[in-house]
């Protein structure tokens, strides 16, 4: 059961909680102190067991969940050699198994993804399930980049390009962002499916934001857009800003369960020629 900055919080309502009712009970009725400082604390550590117990039953959920996406990419994906670790920074097996769904539903002929790493190897097995399509994973950390490309090697997937993408800044409509420097020669012109898996959170806020802006113009009229970690604050925002039809797009939006959140985005409206987007720039 892992503990979190929410826990914390709480802990620490509790106990003021706790000092005030006391402090008052002494001001008020020092005679029934004691009763009440034990009413007290019975309630409150009441309200921590039943925390508690909903955390355990969350933990539960989501290993119940990541045994069966893991029971799901072995008996689909027909893997050459074992996965890499699926854990920490790594994308997830409820990532993965997303991944595979929307790429046997909606079988894309371009995968554009935004971070590299072992949801590079699922894309690659995937289209080879589908039958058809060619994937570029753009990465701005050439040692990671270095990396996958050497599990690629080892599974045989020959559907992934991958392309070094240092990251700059961008201005849009206004607002400094960190970006990719996109290959724009390894861009399709057209992509079906854009995955965003970067870049990470530490390079600044709203790092991800860019990319529905910045990569739009290429969509198909029925991409789809997979965003993982979209339970954190920000991305969730994001979402939700993207969500609302503006310029002729509108998307529907799908919340995978997972301890980080995927957002599946699916486009329902074609862009209105005469109403381009804010243009950007791109600054190293």
């Amino acid at each position: 059961m892992n503990l979190k900055h929410e826990d914390t919080r709480l802990f620490v309502k509790l106990a003021a909680t706790f000092v005030a009712i006391q402090a008052l009970t002494l001001l008020l009725s020092p005679s029934l102190a004691t009763p009440v400082s034990v009413l007290t604390a019975f309630l409150l550590l009441a309200a921590l067991l039943f925390h508690f117990r909903r955390l355990a039953d969350a933990d539960r959920e989501r290993h119940a969940r990541r045994v069966q996406a893991v029971a799901e990419l072995t008996r689909l994906l027909p893997l050459r050699r074992p996965m890499p670790p699926m854990q920490g920074w790594s994308a997830s097996p409820e990532l993965a198994t997303t991944l595979l769904s929307v790429i046997l539903d909606h079988r894309p002929t371009t995968v554009v993804e935004l971070g590299s790493g072992v949801s590079s190897i699922v894309v690659g097995y995937a289209l080879e399930l589908a039958g058809r399509g060619e994937a570029v994973s753009f990465d701005h950390n050439a040692d990671f980049l270095e990396a996958t490309r050497h599990e690629l090697v080892r599974h045989g997937i020959k559907s992934v390009t991958l392309s070094h993408a240092p990251l700059g800044t961008i201005t849009l409509n206004g607002h400094a962002a960190p970006w990719y420097e996109l290959d724009d020669s390894a861009l399709p012109g057209t992509i079906d499916l854009l995955v965003i898996d970067g870049p990470p959170r530490m390079v600044g806020r709203d790092s991800r934001y860019p990319a529905l802006p910045m990569l739009r113009d290429r969509l198909s009229p029925h991409a789809v857009v997979v965003f993982d970690d979209a339970l954190r604050a920000e991305e969730a925002a994001m979402i939700r800003q993207w969500a609302r039809p503006t310029d002729g797009w509108s998307w529907s939006v799908e919340h995978v369960p997972s301890k980080k959140g995927i957002a599946v985005l699916r486009r329902l409206g074609a862009p209105v020629p005469d109403n381009p987007m804010a243009p950007a720039t791109m600054t190293s």
